[in-house]
């Protein structure tokens, strides 16, 4: 994909260090030389952080979609259940939990428009499960904070009340840390 999108006029973000991105980030950012400019972000895994990447298990997003036709093509989107967990674990841990307002937005949406299809008690055993309740719990505070819309009070207790061990603590600190520095530890 890379030698694809340099052939084409786009340059690739910066690393840290030579195969940096490749071992331990899941996206790599391009932008193109050339007007308009474009830019884009190929993403290899749907988190960053390996430690919380390592927790969870793929297949349960695979197992969460619905088919859905886009012009001619049958294709697959996520299920309003996952979809829940993909925007606020990814707001959380890719975006230091400082997620912008559109971000925000999309989940505001998900729950008014798609909350009545969410399956919360899966929600809550994939978070749990996957030690990222605190994500999601925090997230969804934000969403409700900037646009009034709220999970289920039910939900966000059963993430509140979630215990969370001092390695996942650490890690969700690091990982939510403002400081690249930190986020690479």
């Amino acid at each position: 994909l890379r030698n694809l999108l340099q052939a084409r006029g786009y340059r690739a973000s910066e690393q840290l260090a030579e195969g940096f991105g490749d071992a331990y980030y899941s996206e790599m950012a391009f932008v193109q030389r050339a007007p308009p400019h474009l830019a884009l972000d190929a993403h290899w895994h749907l988190f960053v952080p390996l430690y919380f990447r390592a927790r969870m298990d793929a297949q349960w997003f695979w197992e969460h979609t619905l088919a859905y036709q886009l012009r001619t093509q049958p294709v697959l989107i996520l299920h309003p259940t996952a979809q829940l967990i993909h925007l606020t674990v990814h707001a959380s841990l890719n975006h230091q939990h400082a997620p912008r307002l559109l971000w925000l937005y999309d989940l505001a949406l998900l729950l008014t428009q798609h909350g009545g299809e969410i399956d919360w008690d899966a929600a809550a055993a994939f978070a749990q499960t996957s030690c990222v309740t605190r994500s999601v719990y925090d997230i969804l505070a934000q969403t409700e904070q900037w646009w009034g819309v709220a999970a289920p009070a039910s939900f966000l207790q059963t993430l509140k009340n979630t215990r969370i061990g001092v390695e996942d603590q650490l890690a969700f600190a690091f990982t939510a840390a403002r400081h690249n520095q930190a986020r690479v530890l």
